[in-house]
């Protein structure tokens, strides 16, 4: 969803992200700031497309692997790489 609304410069994009997004980006001393001072951003939506492009693009997905990202086991073997992903 964010992906499609993050398109738009509008009050719907700004209501969300001030209303779901900032408090946690802002609560994460490093997305915020970062080691470098700008690699914050970077690393927030590094992460952020690693946990959810499997989701948005789950038939293509499907097409070219063969894996459904939406089965149970999926879901939880990609949340755990992703995991790995924060905290090595």
């Amino acid at each position: 969803m964010m992906v499609e609304e993050g398109k738009s410069d509008d009050p719907r994009m700004h209501w969300l992200v001030d209303t779901h997004l900032r408090h946690l980006y802002e609560g994460i001393p490093e997305f915020s700031a970062g080691p470098d001072g700008n690699l914050g951003p970077h690393l927030y939506y590094m992460l952020a497309g690693a946990a959810s492009v499997i989701f948005a693009v789950a038939p293509e997905c499907r097409r070219l692997t063969g894996l459904d990202p939406t089965s149970d086991d999926a879901v939880e073997t990609h949340a755990n790489l992703v995991a790995r992903l924060m905290v090595p």
